[in-house]
């Protein structure tokens, strides 16, 4: 029996887990791309509850991109998480690319240490920026219109 909750656990945590994508994906849309939601919505979002104007930015978002099915949504929402994916990786490649050519830098005198500490803390603090507001393709979008995030 105990194998038996367990799956239940692991689909319900999985489930949860894909809504909680596709919540991020539409915030992320709403707020990056407000040109997605049409005029009628946005005029019913103005006596709407906060939860209610969610739905239907939502809707009118998946209407603009002719999402009309749960598949076509999934798709969107992987496409999405995986640019992410490679936009990270190539972030990450970038930023090691210019770290050695500041060390070839400083190597060959071109660069002195306090240009090269100066390189540094501004890598840092672009690094902690994306660190902070990159949390999945909702680029810190944060707290949704209904409160949760």
């Amino acid at each position: 029996m105990g194998d038996d909750q367990s799956v239940g656990t692991k689909n319900e945590n999985t489930a949860r887990e894909k809504y909680e994508r596709m919540k991020q994906v539409f915030r992320f849309l709403i707020n990056e791309a407000p040109f997605l939601i049409d005029d009628k919505a946005l005029e019913r979002c103005v006596d709407a509850s906060p939860k209610e104007a969610l739905k239907l930015k939502i809707d009118s978002v998946r209407k603009s991109l002719g999402i009309d099915s749960m598949p076509d949504v999934e798709l969107l929402v992987d496409e999405l998480y995986k640019y992410q994916s490679k936009h990270e990786a190539r972030l990450e490649e970038e930023r090691k690319r210019m770290d050695e050519e500041e060390e070839r830098e400083i190597a060959e005198g071109t660069m002195s240490p306090d240009q090269a500490a100066a390189a540094q803390a501004n890598t840092n603090d672009a690094q902690r920026r994306r660190e902070t507001s990159n949390h999945g393709p909702n680029n810190g979008a944060g707290q949704g219109e209904d409160g949760s995030r």
